[in-house]
């Protein structure tokens, strides 16, 4: 029997929408229909949206993909040279002072448009928008027809494509990020360790006092509770992704969770501090670039002081310092990032380079080693770390139709075996006297009567027979009278 850690009520799962452990609006993916009632994940949004809001900068620049195929609405205001600007989710930007309309002594109307947005994504359409509704003002007071209405859209339409811009005019922004500004950032950060704790079947008894601050919104407790808190080289820097942390540990009397949101924002929850329980431990990642639940392998050991003086203590300087890195870092995955087809050559060849020295390989064997030694190349790349799992599929795919296993065959094998073959016949024909074309005979027919333990080979040989003769003969032909002079 499954009942709501928020206000004792039994759960009937079938009955309850998945309350999301990482809020869905900032990209969360882990759900549970067992923590929370339906009444009281209704109650708690408001906590949500404390994170939400804390974070809207990062959401809106990333823009991650969300359950319920639900669309981010989160447009971001800011100005540039005391213009106002809005850039929404999807990447589109566009000015939003752009209209002035001028009344001439004739009794006339000008109308001023300077406009500056963002060539794709419909920015266009939303710099458009209000421009055609006051000319659309302008018809009905006039008495336009429909005609002259819409070639007067088609040429205020042109003009303002046709307007030159400068590179100083194309917006960039300085982002202002504002945390905590409800103050309850720290509830819902304490509200995930909560959840994550609960969905694990964890016994709420032990974690009791922190869901009581939590019913309590009790703001003044939750931060001594929770705090910002950067360990260093603990969260994985390869991709952005959410983490969360737990640990019981019975020697400390503790329990702590670890919370990082986007990479970015980075907190430690106290959710006991007088645990008698067992040992424990569990962690969830999420990649949001690649869409995918990722194995988190690390660790990490806090004494109760050491979480103590990381509550109370922590230099506000320190925080802003690590977290300017975490956003730093964050913001290298959004620019683009050039790799040239020299750089990636260079990797899978040496990779092939590489897995030829490790002498005969099966098909399967050979496909496994060169697709791992391409991937660890690639993870030791620095500017291969911003490419997506997918991007990096495909440089796969081009590896294996640059050196399929049948070219593997022919260079590793095939050569090796025409050459073993030509130069003991070569010889022998040489010492025993026999002619050029007793020599091309025999390498015939040892060709011909050649049968490897590797099925593949024998049915490579049995396929390309003729060209590897014609090969064989060429070579001969060429080299004989060379060889037989220099062992004279």
């Amino acid at each position: 029997m499954t009942k709501c850690y928020y206000c004792g009520k039994i759960i009937i799962e079938n009955q309850t929408k998945p309350e999301h452990i990482i809020p869905n609006a900032v990209g969360g993916k882990l759900t549970s229909r067992k923590i929370l009632c339906n009444d009281c994940n209704c109650k708690l949004s408001d906590i949500d949206q404390s994170l939400t809001d804390s974070v809207y900068v990062l959401t809106n620049l990333f823009n991650p993909s969300r359950d319920n195929k639900t669309k981010s609405n989160l447009p971001l205001d800011f100005e540039i040279n005391k213009r106002k600007f809005i850039r929404e989710s999807d990447g589109k930007y566009y000015s939003t002072d752009n209209i002035n309309i001028e009344k001439t002594g004739d009794g006339k109307f000008l109308l001023h448009i300077n406009a500056l947005y963002s060539t794709d994504n419909g920015a266009k359409e939303k710099i458009l928008k209000p421009v055609f509704k006051i000319i659309e003002g302008f018809a009905k007071k006039y008495n336009w027809d429909e005609a002259k209405t819409l070639e007067i859209k088609e040429k205020t339409e042109k003009q303002l494509l046709e307007k030159d811009v400068t590179l100083e005019d194309f917006p960039g922004f300085i982002a202002k990020i504002k945390l905590n500004q409800d103050k309850k950032l720290f509830l819902a950060m304490l509200k995930i360790a909560i959840g994550y704790y609960t969905c694990l079947g964890c016994s709420i008894e032990y974690i009791a006092e922190s869901i009581k601050v939590l019913i309590d919104r009790n703001i003044e407790e939750s931060e001594r509770r929770c705090y910002y808190y950067f360990p260093k080289k603990f969260y994985y820097n390869d991709s952005i992704y959410h983490t969360i942390f737990i640990k019981g540990d019975s020697a400390n009397q503790i329990i702590y969770c670890l919370i990082s949101i986007y990479g970015c924002i980075n907190c430690v929850v106290l959710l006991n501090d007088n645990y008698k329980g067992s040992d424990f431990e569990e962690s969830y990642c999420y990649d949001l670039r690649n869409h995918k639940t990722v194995p988190f392998n690390k660790s990490i050991n806090i004494s109760k002081q050491e979480l103590e003086h990381s509550i109370i203590e922590t230099n506000i300087d320190d925080i802003i310092n690590d977290f300017k890195q975490c956003f730093d870092l964050f913001m290298s995955f959004l620019v683009q990032h050039k790799i040239t087809i020299e750089e990636i050559e260079q990797i899978i060849d040496a990779s092939y380079e590489t897995i030829l020295k490790k002498g005969f390989l099966s098909k399967d064997e050979y496909k496994k080693l060169l697709e791992n030694e391409i991937r660890e190349r690639m993870q030791k790349a620095t500017k291969m770390m911003y490419f997506l799992d997918k991007q990096k599929d495909e440089l796969i795919k081009i590896a294996f139709l640059k050196y399929s296993y049948h070219y593997y065959l022919e260079s590793f094998c095939i050569t090796s075996i025409l050459s073993r073959i030509i130069a003991e016949n070569l010889v022998h024909t040489i010492f025993t006297g026999k002619t050029l074309e007793e020599c091309n005979k025999t390498i015939k027919q040892k060709l011909l009567e050649y049968k490897s333990d590797v099925p593949e080979i024998t049915e490579m040989l049995s396929m390309n027979i003729e060209t590897y003769l014609n090969e064989a003969t060429d070579f001969v032909e060429t080299q004989y009278q060379q060889i037989k002079k220099n062992m004279e």
